[in-house]
């Protein structure tokens, strides 16, 4: 293992001890070794609501402890690790496709201060779109079934111009689908085709 003078590991914040090939490959090396080995990935696709989805890892380990660190303390130095093994997969997977980001409530952006699924997505130069919008002001993983029904009001200011494209929709994790499912309905009949990229699988049982 190598050691990079004067720099730590951005998740787990001790000296960044990496191999000497990463060292070779990487340009700026900001995650060790050991980190990456605590990503427990998923890479797998299923149908759900008669649909291609694609889950990158699971919600579980150091992705999860990620996730909850960049959303909610807003570490967005982290913005680059969701992608860091998979950015190269994920761009093959949404070749010449249109990549739309799974909206948020304007009281949850208000609060983070940025778009975390277009700042993951930046952070290697993967062109999306933030049209969509959701009505509602109640997070869901605090609402009651019936209230998230009635959260779910996906509209746009403007997505005529993906009306004949093949789109990618995404999204940082899967718990219940229910914004998922009422995005797809909204986006029925006005794009051409669409396939669901999510990073973290949190509801495997989810039809």
């Amino acid at each position: 293992m190598a050691t990079i003078k004067d720099k730590i590991c951005l998740s787990c914040l001790k000296p960044l001890s990496i191999s000497p090939i990463r060292t070779i490959i990487e340009k700026e090396p900001f995650i060790c070794d050991s980190c990456l080995k605590s990503i427990d990935y998923a890479l797998y696709k299923k149908r759900i609501f008669n649909v291609e989805f694609f889950f990158l890892y699971r919600y579980s380990n150091i992705t999860k402890r990620w996730l909850i660190n960049f959303k909610e303390k807003r570490d967005v130095a982290l913005a680059p690790a969701f992608l860091f093994t998979t950015h190269t997969l994920v761009k093959l997977y949404c070749f010449n496709k249109s990549i739309l980001t799974i909206p948020s409530t304007n009281k949850n952006m208000e609060r983070r201060g940025f778009n975390h699924l277009k700042l993951i997505l930046d952070a290697y130069k993967i062109n999306s779109y933030s049209n969509l919008k959701k009505s509602g002001e109640e997070e869901q993983k605090n609402a009651d079934l019936v209230t998230r029904k009635s959260l779910q009001n996906i509209f746009s200011d403007d997505i005529s111009f993906l009306k004949n494209k093949d789109i990618v929709l995404f999204d940082d994790v899967l718990t219940t689908g229910t914004t998922i499912k009422s995005t797809l309905n909204y986006l029925k009949d006005k794009v051409k085709s669409v396939k669901v990229l999510i990073m973290m699988d949190n509801f495997s049982n989810l039809k």
